[in-house]
């Protein structure tokens, strides 16, 4: 997704702007897999200011229960990192720590490297 490639590029407006647009069209076509996809990638772009970041953990949220509907738990431990990152950044500490532990928890069941990888990178960010 095209959103994503701009916010891995360090273009967070750019970024936000596409997936705005992508999950306006996923939900008026009622498309839960895409739109999933897309509140995830709305919501990484939303992270890294800490004037959207609120909206980010939302759409987070938002993302891993339709993944979670659809049995796609697979993909859990990719977005609780994500979401983990977020909660970090907003103070809830707390809830930080918990996704991060089933952010390995599903990883590690699913073999996702990415997610182990980032739940790990975090618990250091966490304890430094």
């Amino acid at each position: 997704m095209r959103g994503w490639e701009e916010s891995h590029a360090g273009r967070f407006t750019e970024g936000a702007a596409v997936g705005e647009r992508a999950v306006e069209i996923f939900r008026r076509l009622g498309d839960t897999t895409k739109l999933a996809e897309a509140l995830r990638t709305l919501g990484d772009c939303l992270s890294y200011s800490p004037d959207t970041r609120a909206r980010g953990r939302d759409l987070f949220e938002e993302s891993q229960r339709l993944y979670a509907q659809r049995g796609e738990d697979s993909i859990a431990g990719q977005v609780e990192s994500q979401s983990a990152y977020v909660h970090w950044h907003l103070g809830d500490r707390d809830r930080a720590r918990i996704l991060v532990g089933r952010g390995l928890e599903h990883g590690r069941r699913f073999g996702d490297l990415w997610a182990i990888a980032m739940c790990t990178t975090l618990l250091g960010h966490f304890v430094s």
